[in-house]
Order: C-alpha cells, then structure tokens, then sequence
C-alpha cells in the first residue's frame, strides 16, 4: 500500500509545494502562523537533509513538512491574507496535481 502511496503521490506533490511556499512566504508578513509554519518546516527539511541522505526514505519524511505548508497556506487564502493571484493560481495547480494522481494511479495498475 505504501509502495502505491509513494509512487502516486510524490509527482503530484510539487505543484502545490511551490504554491503554497509561495503564498506562505507572502502572508509571513502578515500572519504568525504562515512565520511559524515556515520556520518548522525550513528546520525540519535542514535538519532531515543532514541526517537522511537515502532517497527512498525522503519521499515518505518530506511529506510532513510538504502537508503543513499546504495547510497553512490553505488557511491563509480562507482569511483572506495572500493576494488574489495566488487564489487564482490555485485552480491550475490542483487541477495539475489532480491530473498527474489520476495518471500514476492509472500507470501504477497498468503494471
């Protein structure tokens, strides 16, 4: 199941890493939450390069951070702090990320 999870998820996660590092870096002004958020997982990440260095564990490890960024910036677009742009961009970006989860599903019961 892990193994369906890793291949499925990890391509489908970048479009929205940028994004959210985008709208959490623009509402750290503004926001604790967005400073605070961004702080833990700049640590995390540090800290886990220096210490993991094996690439098959990085998919399954990054993904905390990854999913706290999404969170936040989610919530910063809920308040109301990042620009309208960013709300906009984030109809592309699920539908990219929701694109390429329904191509590596497909590609992972082909084989």
């Amino acid at each position: 199941a892990w193994h369906f999870f890793e291949k499925v998820w990890s391509p489908a996660i970048w479009p929205m890493l940028i994004w959210s590092v985008a709208v959490v870096a623009l509402s750290s002004r503004q926001s604790s939450l967005a400073r605070h958020a961004a702080l833990a997982a700049a640590v995390y990440l540090l800290v886990f390069g220096a210490v993991f260095p094996d690439a098959d564990l990085a998919h399954r490890l990054v993904l905390g951070p990854v999913l706290l960024l999404i969170a936040v910036a989610a919530h910063g677009l809920e308040r109301g702090d990042s620009p309208r742009a960013l709300r906009i961009a984030l109809v592309p970006v699920a539908l990219l990320s929701g694109a390429q989860i329904v191509r590596s599903a497909f590609l992972y019961f082909l084989r």
